[in-house]
This record gives structure tokens, sequence and C-alpha cells, in this order.
């Protein structure tokens, strides 16, 4: 299991466009993926509504665990998204 924590660093925060790109990148691995945002609640890393719900905006912390056979390479991947995209 690998568990993640990023501050969104963006003015504009979690929008439409890097929603898609998150959740169409989170869809290739195989491992489970769930992203939480503490005052809203724990949603699939695989959901576009989950994580446009969670309404992430400067300054939030999200949460996200990874769990499964390509955990590592998700892991790496999605900290690669947070630095350049967020």
């Amino acid at each position: 299991m690998k568990k993640l924590e990023y501050a969104i660093q963006k003015d504009e925060g979690l929008h439409m466009k890097e929603a898609v790109e998150f959740v169409d990148m989170t869809e290739e691995f195989r491992s489970e993926i769930e992203v939480e945002k503490k005052e809203v609640r724990m949603v699939s890393g695989k959901s576009l509504l989950g994580i446009i719900s969670l309404i992430a905006r400067k300054g939030d912390r999200l949460y996200v665990t990874v769990q499964g056979e390509d955990e590592e390479e998700a892991a790496e991947a999605i900290q690669k998204f947070f630095i350049e995209k967020l």
C-alpha cells in the first residue's frame, strides 16, 4: 500500500480538465486508488464524479491511497500528475 499527500498549488484548484486527465490516468492501473479530502470524504480515484465532488481548491490537501499489483507505478504517476498539473 502506498500513501500520498499533496496540497493543491494551482490558483484554480482541481477543475474539470484536470479531473478528466486524472481519472483517465488512474484508469490505466489495476490498483485500487482512493482520494480523500478530510472535510469531505473518500472517493474512488477512477470516478470522475467522485473527484469533482471533492471541490479541491488551492491549499486543500488531498490524501491518496494506492493498493494493488501495480501500486508502485500508479503512485509514481499520481505524484508526477500532482506536481505537473496541480
